[in-house]
């Protein structure tokens, strides 16, 4: 049960971090596409 539930955590833990990656590409890409004007 217990090894189960880490497995289960350690997933969930992987997809959120490759969500994430994938969001944090997608406004950085918007940002560079869009508003590459207003670098600082």
């Amino acid at each position: 049960m217990t090894t189960w539930v880490t497995l289960a955590n350690n997933a969930g833990q992987l997809q959120l971090h490759y969500i994430t990656g994938l969001f944090c590409t997608d406004i950085l890409n918007f940002t560079l596409d869009s508003g590459a004007y207003k670098l600082h």
